[in-house]
């Protein structure tokens, strides 16, 4: 199954930007990702396993750097639907580090 994950992280600092940044450029070090980056969120794809590890591991990642934030994330399943895609929405989980 194709995943796609919309990651949205609220830094719990006054110096949130260079926080934000870090672990957007953490998520481009996957090469099994295909990942976007918009204003207020990053939306990473690939299979189920791959896109729920990278998830894990990259708020552990931040974790282990001692940041302090929220995360919300949007979980989507990726249908083919002949030359267009649709997106049924599985799950949303809220994650707070303080």
């Amino acid at each position: 199954m194709k995943l796609s994950a919309e990651i949205t992280m609220y830094p719990l600092q006054d110096k949130y930007l260079p926080i934000i940044e870090n672990f957007i450029d953490h998520l481009k070090s996957y090469n099994d990702i295909s990942l976007k980056v918009f204003p207020t969120c990053t939306v990473i794809m690939g299979n189920f396993d791959v896109v729920m590890q990278v998830v894990s591991s990259s708020i552990k990642w931040s974790a282990d750097n001692k940041d302090k934030a929220v995360f919300i994330t949007n979980f989507y399943q990726i249908m083919k639907l002949s030359k267009l895609y649709s997106f049924k929405s599985i799950f949303r989980v809220c994650i707070i580090m303080v």
